[in-house]
């Protein structure tokens, strides 16, 4: 049988949870409501007195009635009392040990726990739970309990002793403060052993309740390939992984300088800074749905898309994600780039081109209105202007662009040059 020395897993403690197999300390469960029947005799215990006395007093008022009449009165207002506040006090204890039950456990409500097992009726195992560690523990526990609140007890007591000896001479007025006090003395010290042992008692049974649920490595293993074989917790893997690839799929595609296409059952995104990388790399790749995806996301980042079949094909046999390009792939890739890099001046030109066009709209209308009147007074005038003004229109544009390309393609020159 192999060794269990391997901590239980979340699985294994859950599914001992659902057995009703949890960290549960009685200790705690029993300081609780000592405590709060000493919270509840601090605060009730005077009006309780106060009732008591006030029912004494009646029932000498009582004596004078029928019998049958003076039992009945005693009768109800005793009941009234065991009502108002025995009522109160168990109210109070029960509430009390749900909660330092749910404090211990979270809500739990096993089953499994209150079927009858028939290992409890086999005498072997009923000899073996007698000499237990745990029940060992629990008897060491309870006497060591008993003996050391014996010494406090009856350190108390013969602090208390010589009181006790005038308590005839004095009466009522100092008896029952000082039984009062005796009895807080008293619970305040079983109070406190209660707090000392519940802790200890709490990690004992967390350290039993571990060791018990312990595995072997070979438990584990097995374990993990059940975890892998279910159906439910592979589509949950699954649909977790699809989230998290969509997400990194969009944040790749919007980094991208081209998208790559075939025309659409292939997508390669290939990513070049010649600050950043020697090569172009190409940061994401998907054939069939995912190519549909890829190319979506292009055209809502406003991504250069360029179709090239061989290309498409050969960065998608030849290269994978976080790849450079292969050496036989320099040129049609510069090409690509360059391409793109027109494409995404030329947009962002026209929207240049569109705001610059809507600012100035209201500034040159009354402008416009003056040069219509003067073309229809002088139209002779207005067509040379016009013609003077197209030409150079024409001129500087081609200068622009016979001076900017250059820049523009700076940026590629790196790559250029490498190639």
């Amino acid at each position: 049988m192999a060794e269990k020395t391997e901590e239980p897993t979340q699985k294994k403690l859950q599914d001992a949870r659902e057995e009703g197999q949890v960290v549960k300390s009685e200790l705690i469960i029993k300081g609780a409501q000592l405590m709060t029947i000493t919270l509840w005799l601090w605060m009730q215990g005077p009006k309780l007195v106060i009732a008591l006395q006030d029912t004494f007093g009646r029932t000498i008022d009582y004596v004078l009635l029928p019998l049958n009449q003076a039992l009945w009165r005693v009768l109800t207002q005793c009941i009234e009392v065991l009502l108002h506040f025995v009522g109160s006090l168990i109210t109070v204890v029960f509430f009390t040990t749900v909660l330092s039950g749910v404090l211990q456990t979270g809500f739990l409500f096993a089953l499994k726990k209150l079927i009858p097992k028939m290992d409890a009726l086999n005498p072997i195992n009923n000899i073996k739970n007698i000499f237990s560690v745990k029940k060992i523990y629990g008897l060491f526990r309870t006497l060591l309990m008993i003996c050391l609140l014996a010494l406090v007890f009856f350190h108390i007591f013969r602090t208390y002793s010589r009181s006790f000896l005038y308590l005839p001479a004095c009466g009522v007025d100092c008896a029952l403060p000082l039984i009062g006090r005796l009895a807080a003395w008293l619970f305040v010290c079983l109070i406190a052993f209660y707090i000392v042992f519940a802790g200890i008692d709490y990690f004992f049974e967390r350290y039993q309740l571990r060791k018990q649920l312990r595995m072997s490595k070979h438990d584990v293993r097995q374990e993990y390939k059940d975890i892998e074989s279910n159906p439910e917790m592979k589509g949950r893997i699954r649909g977790l992984h699809n989230e998290m690839q969509q997400e990194d799929t969009a944040s790749r595609v919007q980094q991208s300088n081209a998208v790559v296409r075939n025309p659409t059952h292939l997508a390669v995104c290939l990513y070049y800074e010649p600050e950043e990388t020697p090569l172009p790399m190409v940061i994401e790749k998907g054939a069939g749905l995912m190519a549909e995806k890829i190319i979506q996301l292009a055209e809502r980042f406003k991504i250069p898309i360029l179709e090239n079949v061989p290309l498409a094909r050969r960065l998608m046999a030849d290269t994978k994600i976080g790849d450079y390009i292969p050496e036989a792939l320099f040129e049609p890739v510069a090409e690509v780039l360059r391409i793109a890099m027109l494409e995404r001046e030329e947009t962002l030109e026209a929207e240049v081109e569109d705001i610059e066009e809507v600012d100035s709209a209201d500034e040159t209308l009354p402008e416009k209105e003056e040069d219509i009147q003067a073309s229809e007074d002088h139209p002779h005038i207005d067509a040379d202007a016009q013609s003077t003004d197209s030409k150079e229109k024409e001129s500087g544009a081609n200068a622009d662009h016979k001076g900017s390309a250059p820049d523009d393609l700076a940026k590629y020159r790196h790559f250029s040059d490498r190639v």
